[in-house]
C-alpha cells in the first residue's frame, strides 16, 4: 500500500520506493524529484487514494466529530443512542446494509426536525432518504400508505 507522507518520498512495502508494482501497480514517482513533481506524476484517483490511506484513521474520526457536533452530539452520545436502538433502524428495525464508496458498511444517519435541530433518533439510508424526499411531511406519508394499499387489492 503506497502512501504520501509529504516529504517528498513514496512509502510502499515499509520501504521508499520509486515504483512498487505489489502496492500500487501503475503508480510511478520520482523519489528524487521532491513533492511537486512526484504528484503531478500521479493521476488524480492515485492522488486522492495515498491522501486518504496517509490520513484515513485521523481524519475519519475528526469527520466523524464534526459531522455529529452539527447535531450537537459527541461520538459516546451517538453510540449511546446507537446501543439504545440494538444498532438497528428506528423505523424499519434493520441494520444498515448500503456501502460507503470505500466498501464498508455505513454508519446509520443521524435523524433530526430540520426547523428545531432536535435529534429523533438514527435511520438507515433507505429509510432517511424516503423522510428527506417526502419533506418530512407526514400527509404525503400517509397519502402514499393509502395509495400502496389501495393498489395491491
Amino acid at each position: 500500500m503506497a502512501n504520501y507522507t509529504g516529504r517528498g518520498s513514496v512509502k510502499a512495502c515499509g520501504e521508499t520506493h520509486a515504483y512498487c508494482g505489489v502496492c500500487a501497480p501503475g503508480v510511478a514517482a520520482r523519489v528524487s524529484a521532491g513533492k511537486k513533481r512526484q504528484l503531478a506524476l500521479l493521476s488524480d484517483d492515485e492522488r486522492y487514494t495515498m491522501g486518504r490511506r496517509a490520513n484515513s484513521g485521523r481524519w475519519v474520526n475528526h469527520n466523524r466529530q464534526m459531522r455529529l457536533h452539527g447535531y450537537g452530539l459527541t461520538v459516546g452520545d451517538y453510540e449511546a443512542l446507537l446501543e439504545q436502538q440494538h444498532g438497528v433502524c428506528a423505523i424499519c428495525h434493520q441494520p444498515e446494509t448500503q456501502r460507503s464508496r470505500w466498501g464498508g458498511i455505513k454508519s446509520l444517519a443521524v435523524d433530526h426536525d430540520h426547523e428545531t435541530n432536535k435529534v429523533r433518533g438514527l435511520l438507515c439510508n433507505r429509510c432517511n432518504s424516503v423522510l428527506g424526499w417526502s419533506n418530512n411531511d407526514p400527509d404525503l406519508l400517509v397519502a402514499a400508505i393509502l395509495y400502496l394499499e389501495a393498489s395491491s387489492g
